[in-house]
């Protein structure tokens, strides 16, 4: 038998943090995420990104398991595994850890390193908010905190899931390839908030989540649409398939239910008869203003590049894309 799950969690981890979304390994609830980070001191010195001589694309290190990708960072000569979160709208790390940095830098809130190596590129002025986080993948993979906005923002980040690679690229030598589509994103929000299509739903408020595992869609998006999320498109399990449709987030026992749509799409990209996951209207998490996430079973077909400095998302079709048939080919 089949197990569908919306959150599909490396290694079976079923506990997910208070700074975690209900439907991911890593993301933070979109309106608790921008009231933390609007609480941040303003005065902290925006980071910036410095590469080789001559090089303006850096491979960082970087793996994939089971979706979540995981960054290293080197500081005085010591590395940090961190989740590489777009849902995310700060860095954070384990308190211990960030104690554990022989940087005077570390002191104070938040907790700024004047710089971090990723493979040969270096970040300046990082910032973590300290929050318990410690996740083991394995026997030999510690994850010790999230990689987020303040990450993101200063130089563009490709995610290549084909290739399981991460490079940060300078914005001032970046073209969009040519059969990208580029998306448009509100640079208020501090998670990529972009136009998407679920069926014949349309919303502007769906967040490019590589915390999170699938596409859901949140109440605000089914009660305007109601006729896309019948009981007659609600999927059953039968003898091959069996959906989970309970788990356990910080706040409570949370029941969803999958949906089968026509299409997921994202401009002129998009995917057709795909499931998607919707909480109860009446569940504990229920982001206000968020129509819906995309995660990694939609996003894995593409290149993802996240580029705050041009307040856009652009999406390159990968080979996964197309071969596979029930892809909307432009």
């Amino acid at each position: 038998m089949r197990l569908r799950s919306a959150l599909a969690l490396a290694g079976g981890l079923l506990e997910i943090l208070a700074t975690t979304s209900a439907y991911a390994t890593t993301s933070m609830p979109a309106a608790q995420a921008t009231s933390a980070a609007t609480s941040l001191p303003s005065t902290a010195t925006a980071p910036s990104w410095s590469f080789p001589p001559g090089v303006s694309d850096v491979e960082l290190p970087a793996q994939f398991l089971n979706g979540v990708i995981v960054v290293r960072m080197n500081v005085g000569g010591r590395g940090v595994d961190l989740s590489l979160d777009t849902g995310t709208s700060f860095n954070v790390m384990d308190p211990a850890v960030i104690s554990s940095l022989a940087d005077p830098a570390t002191t104070g809130f938040p907790f700024s390193l004047a710089e971090a190596q990723f493979g040969s590129a270096t970040l300046h002025n990082i910032t973590f908010v300290s929050r318990p986080f410690d996740r083991r993948y394995g026997t030999d993979k510690r994850i010790v905190g999230i990689l987020g906005f303040n990450f993101l923002q200063s130089a563009i980040v490709k995610i290549d899931y084909e290739h399981e690679s991460v490079h940060v690229v300078n914005p001032a030598t970046f073209n969009p390839p040519p059969d990208a589509v580029v998306l448009e994103l509100d640079p208020t929000a501090r998670v990529p908030l972009v136009s998407a299509s679920i069926g014949t739903a349309t919303g502007t408020s769906f967040m490019i989540d590589t915390g999170a595992s699938t596409v859901v869609v949140f109440a605000r998006l089914a009660k305007a649409y109601p006729n896309e999320f019948t009981a007659d498109q609600e999927l059953k399990d039968d003898a091959q398939t069996m959906y989970y449709r309970s788990f356990w987030p910080v706040c409570g026992e949370i029941q969803q239910k999958p949906y089968a749509v026509s299409q997921v799409s994202l401009g002129r990209l998009g995917v057709r008869n795909w499931t998607v996951w919707k909480p109860e209207d009446k569940s504990c998490f229920t982001p206000p203003g968020i129509d819906g996430l995309i995660g990694y079973d939609f996003l894995r077909l593409f290149n993802v590049y996240i580029d705050y400095s041009n307040d856009r998302i652009i999406l390159e079709p990968n080979k996964l894309y197309d071969v596979a048939t029930n892809t909307i080919k432009p």
